[in-house]
This record gives C-alpha cells, sequence and structure tokens, in this order.
C-alpha cells in the first residue's frame, strides 16, 4: 500500500478514443452513475438559482435607480451598487464550478454506458478541474482573511 508511483513510471501512455474500453466494477459503475446523476441535479438546479438571483440582481438594480433618483436626487447609494455589483460577481464566481460539475456528470455518464475510457478521462478532468477551482478559491479567501486579520490588528494597536 506504501507503493508510490514516480510520474516517469506510470501516466506516459496516451490516451486516446482508440484505448481499449475500461475495466469497471458493477459497484464502481452504479457509484459513478450515482455521482453523476446527482452531479446533474446539482448543476441545473445551480444553474437555474444562478439565473435567478442574475435576474432578480439586474430588477434591484433598475428598481434602487428609481427609487434613489426620487428620493435622492439623481444619484443612487453608493451602497445599494455595490451590494448588486457584489452579487453579481459571486454568481460570476459560481459559474465556473456548476460547468465543470455538468461536464462530469455527462462525460460520467457517456462512459459508463458505453465504456468508453476516453469519456470517462474527460469526466474525471472535469472532477479535477471542479476541485481545483474551488481550492484556488479557498485559498484566496484565506489569504484575504489574513489581509484583514493584520488590517485590523494594525488598526487596533493605533487606536
Amino acid at each position: 500500500m506504501n507503493e508510490e508511483i514516480k510520474p516517469t513510471e506510470s501516466f506516459t501512455t496516451p490516451v486516446t478514443p482508440a484505448t481499449p474500453a475500461i475495466q469497471l466494477s458493477d459497484n464502481a459503475k452504479t457509484y459513478i452513475l450515482t455521482a453523476a446523476k446527482w452531479g446533474k441535479f446539482l448543476s441545473i438546479v445551480g444553474f437555474v438559482f444562478t439565473g435567478l438571483l442574475l435576474i432578480i440582481a439586474f430588477i434591484a438594480l433598475f428598481a434602487a435607480g428609481s427609487i434613489a433618483s426620487s428620493e435622492y436626487g439623481t444619484a443612487m447609494p453608493f451602497s445599494v451598487v455595490g451590494y448588486i455589483v457584489f452579487l453579481m460577481c459571486m454568481l460570476a464566481l459560481y459559474i465556473a464550478p456548476l460547468i465543470f460539475l455538468y461536464k462530469f456528470a455527462g462525460e460520467a455518464k457517456k462512459s459508463v454506458f458505453n465504456n468508453d475510457s476516453f469519456a470517462m478521462e474527460t469526466a474525471f478532468k472535469n472532477l479535477k478541474n471542479l476541485f481545483f477551482y474551488f481550492a484556488v478559491l479557498t485559498i484566496i479567501i484565506l489569504a484575504l482573511y489574513a489581509v484583514m486579520f493584520v488590517v485590523w490588528g494594525i488598526a487596533a494597536s493605533i487606536m
């Protein structure tokens, strides 16, 4: 079990559509199909809610603009615009993992039904991209937290 795979030993055979069929047990195929079904469901629900939130954000932007023009003159309060722009940025960040998840689901299902190793490779590439995306996003968020704590520490020591 402690066998280490050296990069030069494995993964050197290029995988092409003509590569022999993959060999998976029935349980493994069932697990992959279940993951694909749930992945497709979650990605579609994510797309729907992302679209709805985007529509709500645009409606809020125009509604806030009309309210602001009637109460505050012609300028809209920055906090409203800032919040709506922040919401749209968060929605934009949420689209990429949904695409990766949807592609994983489609390719995984295709690979099991057609016994196609190239489709399985594509499915796992999309799953890898999904995990990589969340890992990079997590590192960025942790770095932002670290910067905030440093700034708060400096601000607290000044007071």
